[in-house]
Order: C-alpha cells, then structure tokens, then sequence
C-alpha cells in the first residue's frame, strides 16, 4: 500500500510491549487522525529502554504489538514500518554484550574497546543482525529503517570511533605489505601534507565494509519480503566522507529490486536561531541530498531532543517541515515525543501543526522538484575528498573532514540560489570552490574550470592551486597566511569607489576571520573591490578581488563553521554587485537587500520552480526575486502557492531583462512559485 499523500508525515513512536499499550494506541490513533499522519514508525528496544544488543526472543513481543498495531491502521490507509534502535549500537552507555552474543566489538585508535558498540566486520555479528532484520520484514512492514549508528564514526566512548580491532588491523597490514602497529596506521592515515598511503587503505576498507555490509542486510530482508523498503539514516556528510562512504553502493545494497531511501539529517535537535539553522540546513541537509543517486526517496529528520516543546516550538518544527521541500522531499520522518514507550503527548498540540500544514506541503510536493534540476551557483564537492585532502596538524580524524560547503552556507544567507554539483566539467557557469577541492582534479580540468566560467574562490582554494603551483592561473606572485588574531590584519575598506548599502568608503571587520586572512601578492593588479588594513589605517594589500574579470577572490579560510564575518551586509552587496556586473556565468535567481531570504531554483522542461524562504527572523513586508538567464522560453504563466493557497501573479521585469517576482513573507514563512513556459 503506498503513501496515500503527496507529502508524507511519518511519525516515529515508542509503544513498549506490556506497558499500557492498548491506551497509548487509542491515543496514536487519534494522533494520526487529527495530524493527517501517513505512516507510524515503531521503535524497538530505543533509547533509555535499550538493554544493548536485542535477542530475537526480547524482540518477539515488540514485533507482535507492531503487528496488532498494523491490523489497525491499514484501514485508516496509515502504513506501518520499524525502526529498530541499534545496529552496531549509537553509544555503549554501560550496556554490554548479553550470555551467548560473541561479537567482534568496535576499537578506537588508541586501542579502547567497546563494550557494545560492536565492529561490523564480526562475522558473528553479521549473522546476527540479518536474521534479525529478516525477522522484522516477517509481518512485511512498509519500511524498515537502518539506524544512523551504521557508520564507524560516533560511538561513544571511543575516541572519534573505529574500527582498529585486532581483525581490522590483520586487515589493513594485509594490504600494506607488512605488520602493521595500531599507532603507525593511524599517524599514517592523519599524516600531514600528501596523503600517506595508509590512507587510502583506511577509506577502501571502511567503503567496501559497509557496502558488502548492506548488500547482506538488503539480501537477507529481501528474501523474507521482497516488497519491503530498507530506509538508511544518515548523519552530517563531511563526517562519512572520513570514512569513505559509498553512499550509492550502501543505498543500492539495502535496496535491491526497491526503491532506494535515504533519512538525511536536519541539523537542530533543539531550537536554534532561524539564520543558524538556514546555514547549516545549506551546508548540510543540501549537501547530503546532493550525495545521494538521483531517484533516491528522501524523508528528512525532523528530531526534538529531549523530545518536548521545552526544546522546539511548534512554530519552528513547522519552519523545519516546510524548508525541507528544498530537498525534493517526499515527506518527513517526525521524532515529537520521547521514546520510553509514553506514546504521543497530545498537549504538544503538534497534531495541529501538522494538519494546517499539509496541504501547502501537498501542493509543493506535486510541482515533483525531485525531477527537476537544481539551478544556481554551483558550489563544487567531491564525495571522496578526504582521499587527497592535506592535513595540517596530522593529529585528528577531524582533519579528514572537507570544507567544500563554505558558499552553499554563504551566499544561500545573502539570497543566492545555490546547488551543489559533483560534475567536474562546467562551461558558462558561475561556480563557487571552497576548501581543498582542487586537489581532486588533473591540471586541464582546473584550467577549463578556471577559463569557461565566472569562479568564486575562498582563501583555502586559491591556497591549495599555489601549493599544487597553478597560482599563475590567478596571476598570483605570492602568498601570505597571517592567523586569526595575529595583529597583522585589522579590516577591509571599500577601494573600488562604489558606495555599497549607501556608505562610502564602507569598512568591513576582517580580524575575526575564521581561519585567518591571506596576503596576496598578484603579477599584474586586479580589479581591486577592497583593500585589507591594520588598526592604523596602514596597507597591507587587496583582500576581495576579481581577476581577468571572471574570477572572484575572497581572501580567507576556515574549516565548516558558521561564519559569522563573513555574514555582512557590505560583503553581500558586493558580492550581488559583482555577479551582477561581471557577464561571464549563467546568473542565478537571487533577492534583494534583506538577510536569510533564500531561493531555491528547480528547472524542467516546460517549467521552472522557485521556493524562497525567510529564515531573517522578521517579517519582511517586500521581497523581490529576481530570474535572469533561465527563461529560455516566453512565460505562459506564474503561479504563487502559500499557505494561505494558489493564485497566478503577474510578474515585473528588470531593466536588465530579469523577471522580478514581488511578495511579502512572514517569519518562518515559505512560498513557491511555478513559472511555466509558453511551448
């Protein structure tokens, strides 16, 4: 039976066998109900209930009540899947391996052991775990979900994670050639400057693991019911991408003959501020859905920890729910309520929430943005940069994470339509580089990227192409690295004579750059936007530049964090204004003046679909949107769809030629717009 709506609720839930489940499944019904929920995801043995490792005989009661609980909803056309809690297990929290459970257990670099995160090479563990995923797809659910502790990073209390047990390290000296010490594989693996081949050993490994991993879990699931969707929960992607993962081969070895799901995480367990949350729903929960196959069914997180509206509103969990249509999303996954078997809390009210919601998440979600292609400036990453990446401490598994999302998180703040692409061709394209990304590419990719297209740079990217001696591709002499604080440097004046937000001569803070400033010296001068300085008003040199008109140049560097420099009203002026004035580059849809009004843009054949979102934290009584360099075809019509419903609007045009799109949008507020062609 499938979802019965376009865009599904499914609401995970703790019902514990025994523990006056009959009264928490009148309440579930009603919840579903009144909340419009299309699916119920059951949990087993979750959380503060979890005694470690599940025997099939614990599991036997929790499966029978999921199983009565299924004869229920089916004739409310509500499906019924299963969460179970642990695969390798998230954290030990004292639990241990039960009598008869001889696993292989998960050990840290420094030679700690788990003592129930378990090693997913333990082929005792292996058997185990698909017999009892095969008996979960017994009652054939609609889903059944691999938690997010599939991953060798985050097992509490193991420093980083795994695995380096005795078979992994028998493993790995293998295939180095030699016997290998846990503490020389690991100084290997973190080695500072060029990659040491351990590394590589490290991410094979780690890769074909959990591919082979989920080929067996899918294979054995498959057998039982064939029909049964496998759902992998996935967490933050720069932190897979340190140990390698395979995420079409995991997602394809769950799925078999079905269709493939992926949960990507949306990043606030508790209520953040809006424009925190709108940079990391960028840098994450869009880069973890551009790392997924296309066709992939995504069903986002929405998570409340510790589970009451003591750490989210209602209001911002809505904000959440909607802005996850960015994703092409299908629906969404709903942690509301705590999981030691209470059921749902009718008081939260979410039930209200969700109803109001739906049917502008309905209509959205007909528009099929999952078919479309994503628009805007690309920003460039590679799922395996943590191949070629060079440390710079040589000390932490940390190193290993790529900061490749910095413009994502940017210029998605600044109201710049934005999309993450692995391509790396690109021509009459405005494309955004962040981090080592260069590292990945031959000498010809970097010079037919540097040449057939309008490039953003970080400090970090135009450093990497003068470490691996391409500068001159920039007209760079030399480089300069002063770190945060230093003193060197102070801030940045405007220098190209343009009075940006209608100051002259704007200065703009440069001594809380994340990850410092850089000093470049060029061969012949740039188009020179601002000018770096000490307290004193000395020069030190350009900061933001363009080059041969076409290659933009911020000059600093810093690993994923929010940046909160660079979130400035003179910097997003003058980054609109260069993108604007510079011809070179397919523009990308944009707003105006107001922060955290973000665009997404989708293109089809006979269409185009914009979102636009307001994560500002103020209402903002006019937004104008911009389309340029889309419209292939004359517009036939423009529908805007809200919460308040649909109506057709009459586009402007710019002076320029652009579509101007004007509206209003209250805090937390999402529209759509459906801009089709004239064919």
């Amino acid at each position: 039976m499938p979802l019965k709506s376009q865009f599904s609720y499914i609401l995970r839930v703790c019902i514990q066998p025994g523990h006056h489940e009959e009264e928490r499944m009148r309440e579930l019904i009603r919840f579903c109900r009144e909340g419009l929920v299309d699916d119920v995801m059951f949990f087993i043995d979750c959380e503060d209930l979890n005694q470690g490792h599940i025997t099939k005989e614990e599991a036997k009661p929790w499966l029978n009540l999921i199983a009565r609980a299924k004869e229920q909803l089916e004739p409310l056309e509500i499906t019924t899947s299963i969460n179970p809690w642990v695969t390798l297990n998230h954290a030990d929290r004292g639990r241990k391996l039960k009598k008869g459970q001889t696993f292989g257990l998960m050990v840290d670099k420094n030679g700690k052991e788990a003592t129930a995160c378990v090693c997913p090479l333990s082929q005792e563990w292996r058997n185990y775990i698909t017999d009892l995923y095969s008996f979960y797809a017994s009652i054939d659910p609609y889903m059944l979900w691999i938690e997010d502790d599939f991953r060798f990073h985050n097992h509490a209390p193991l420093e980083w994670g795994g695995c380096f047990c005795e078979q992994h390290m028998e493993l790995y000296s293998k295939k180095a050639g030699k016997k290998l010490s846990r503490e020389e594989f690991v100084k290997g693996i973190v080695r500072k400057g060029e990659p040491h081949p351990y590394r590589k050993i490290w991410l094979d490994t780690a890769r074909e693991t959990m591919v082979t991993l989920a080929e067996e879990i899918g294979k054995a699931v498959h057998q039982v019911s064939p029909q049964v969707r496998l759902g992998l929960m996935s967490s933050i992607p720069a932190v897979h991408c340190a140990e390698g993962r395979d995420w079409e081969g995991i997602l394809k070895g769950l799925a078999g003959e079905t269709s493939m799901v992926n949960r990507p995480h949306l990043p606030s367990y508790q209520e953040v501020s809006p424009q925190s949350y709108f940079w990391n729903f960028n840098t994450i929960s869009v880069l973890s859905k551009a790392n997924v196959p296309v066709g992939t069914e995504i069903y986002p997180e929405l998570e409340n920890s510790p589970r009451t509206l003591f750490a989210k509103s209602r209001t911002f969990s809505r904000f959440q729910i909607e802005l996850a249509m960015a994703l092409g999303a299908q629906g969404i996954t709903m942690n509301l309520f705590n999981v030691m078997g209470n059921g749902v809390l009718m008081q939260d009210g979410f039930e209200k929430i969700l109803k109001e919601a739906k049917p502008f998440l309905n209509q959205i979600t007909a528009l099929k943005i999952e078919d479309k292609q994503p628009e805007g400036v690309k920003v460039l990453f590679d799922p395996q940069s943590s191949y070629t990446i060079h440390t710079t401490q040589g000390e932490k598994m940390e190193e290993l994470y790529p900061s490749e999302n910095f413009w994502a998180g940017l210029l998605s703040a600044y109201g710049i339509a934005t999309c993450y692409s692995k391509e790396k061709q690109h021509q009459g394209e405005v494309v955004a580089i962040s981090g080592q990304y260069f590292r990945n590419l031959k000498e010809n990719e970097i010079k037919d990227l540097l040449h057939h297209n309008f490039v953003l740079l970080d400090g970090e990217a135009v450093e990497t192409l003068f470490e691996l001696g391409y500068g001159s591709f920039l007209g760079i002499k030399s480089m300069t690295w002063y770190p945060q604080y230093s003193g060197d440097y102070a801030y940045e004046e405007v220098y190209d004579g343009h009075c940006y937000c209608g100051i002259q001569q704007a200065r703009i803070s440069l001594q809380r750059a994340e990850g410092g400033f850089y000093a470049i010296e060029y061969e012949k001068e740039p188009y020179v936007i601002t000018q770096a300085k000490k307290p004193n008003n000395e020069l030190i040199g350009p900061s933001m530049v363009v080059v041969d008109e076409h290659i933009f140049i911020l000059p600093s560097k810093g690993k994923d964090t929010f940046f909160t420099i660079h979130l400035d009203s003179f910097k997003q002026a003058i980054i609109k204004s260069v993108l604007q004035s510079f011809p070179k580059g397919k523009k990308p849809a944009y707003t105006m003046e107001d922060p955290y009004i973000g665009v997404y843009t989708y293109k089809g054949e006979k269409e185009i679909v914009l979102l636009v979102a307001n994560a500002s934290g103020d209402d903002v009584d006019s937004v104008s949107i911009f389309v340029p360099d889309l419209l292939t075809n004359p517009v036939d019509s423009v529908r805007e769809l809200s919460r308040t419903g649909c109506q057709h609007v009459l586009p402007k045009w710019s002076p320029q030629g652009e579509m101007v799109l004007e509206t209003s949008l209250e805090r937390f507020e999402i529209k759509g717009y459906q801009i089709k062609f004239d064919i």
